[in-house]
C-alpha cells in the first residue's frame, strides 16, 4: 500500500513556472546578449581604430613637418634641432615622445622637457633650461652651476650671472653632480646680499679654501668671513651691515669684516684694525 502511494507521487508532473520566474529569465538573457552586444561592439571598435591608425601611419599626410621649440635660450639651437629633427622624423603615429623627452632630459643643460604631437603634422617641443646661479672651478676650469649643484657647462670668460665660488675640493665635469655640501653653504651666504638694501652689493666671489671659514669679497671688493656657525650667519651679516655703515658715518675707509669669531666682529679700516670692544692700530 504505502509502496504504491509513494510510486504515484513519483509520477506526478513538474510544476510550470509561474510568470514572475519567466519574467526573471527574460530579463537575464536579454542582460546576456546585451553584454555580448558589447563586447562584439567593442571589439569591432578596437579592430576598426586599429586598421584606420595602421593606414594613418602609412599616410604621407601625417609626416612630421612643423617642429616649435620654446624655452632654448642658452642651448644651441642649431644642435636641438638637428636632434629633434632625427627624432621626430617620420609619421606623427610612430613617433617615440618618451624616448625623445629622456634624450632631451640627459642633456646637461636641460631640466625638463616635453614633447606634444598635433594632427596632422605638428610637434611641439618646450625646454625647461637649468639656471646657472654661481661658477664653481673645479679641476682648474671654471663651470656653471645651478642651485642643485649640477654642472651645466663650462663658463664663458667674463660671465657675470652669479659669484664665482673657488676652493671646491672636488672632482666633475658637465653634467656632475657635485657632493661637495659646503657649496650649498656659499650659495646660502650669498643669498644673504639680499638683505642688503642700502649698497645693494652682491657677493662677487667665495672661497671654500679653508675648512672651517667661508671667505666672500664682494662686487665692491669688501671682504668677509663667515664662520661654522651657520645659525649665527644672518645675525652676523647685520652686524657687518651696521659696522660698514658706522664706518661710513665717521669717515673711516671700510675694508672688510672677519664675522668668523666667536662672540666678536672682527674689522679692518685704512688706519687700523678693530673688535666691537676695542681698537688695535695695524702692525705693518
Amino acid at each position: 500500500m504505502f509502496a504504491k502511494s509513494a510510486e504515484i507521487r513519483l509520477n506526478r508532473p513538474a510544476p510550470r513556472p509561474t510568470a514572475a520566474v519567466r519574467a526573471r529569465g527574460k530579463r537575464r538573457l536579454k542582460a546576456a546578449l546585451f553584454l555580448l552586444s558589447a563586447v562584439l561592439a567593442s571589439t569591432a571598435l578596437v579592430w576598426a581604430y586599429g586598421a584606420v591608425r595602421r593606414a594613418a601611419a602609412r599616410n604621407s599626410f601625417f609626416v612630421v613637418k612643423t617642429i616649435t621649440l620654446t624655452g632654448a635660450k642658452r642651448l644651441d639651437e642649431r644642435r636641438l634641432r638637428g636632434l629633434l629633427s632625427a627624432g621626430l622624423a617620420g609619421n606623427i603615429f610612430t613617433r617615440d615622445i618618451d624616448r625623445l623627452t629622456l634624450l632631451l632630459e640627459k642633456l646637461p643643460a636641460v631640466e625638463s622637457a616635453s614633447v606634444r604631437l598635433k594632427l596632422p603634422d605638428l610637434a611641439e617641443v618646450a625646454i625647461v633650461e637649468r639656471r646657472p646661479v654661481a661658477s664653481v672651478t673645479v679641476g682648474g676650469r671654471a663651470f656653471l652651476m645651478d642651485a642643485s649643484r649640477r654642472l651645466i657647462g663650462e663658463a664663458p670668460q667674463g660671465w657675470s650671472g652669479g659669484p664665482a665660488i673657488i676652493g671646491c675640493k672636488c672632482a666633475g665635469a658637465t653634467g656632475d653632480w657635485l657632493p661637495e655640501g659646503r657649496l650649498d653653504d656659499a650659495l646660502k651666504i650669498a643669498r644673504l646680499f639680499s638683505l642688503d638694501t642700502y649698497w645693494h652689493e652682491k657677493a662677487a666671489s667665495l672661497d671654500l679654501s679653508d675648512p672651517a671659514r667661508t671667505g666672500v669679497v664682494t662686487t665692491s671688493g669688501v671682504f668677509l668671513r663667515f664662520g661654522p656657525d651657520k645659525g649665527a650667519w644672518r645675525e652676523k651679516f647685520y652686524e657687518y651691515v651696521s659696522a660698514r655703515r658706522i664706518s661710513e658715518v665717521a669717515g673711516v675707509r671700510f675694508a672688510g669684516y672677519d664675522l668668523s669669531f666667536e662672540g666678536q666682529v672682527v674689522g679692518v679700516g685704512a688706519e687700523g684694525s678693530f673688535t666691537k670692544n676695542q681698537t688695535n692700530k695695524n702692525k705693518g
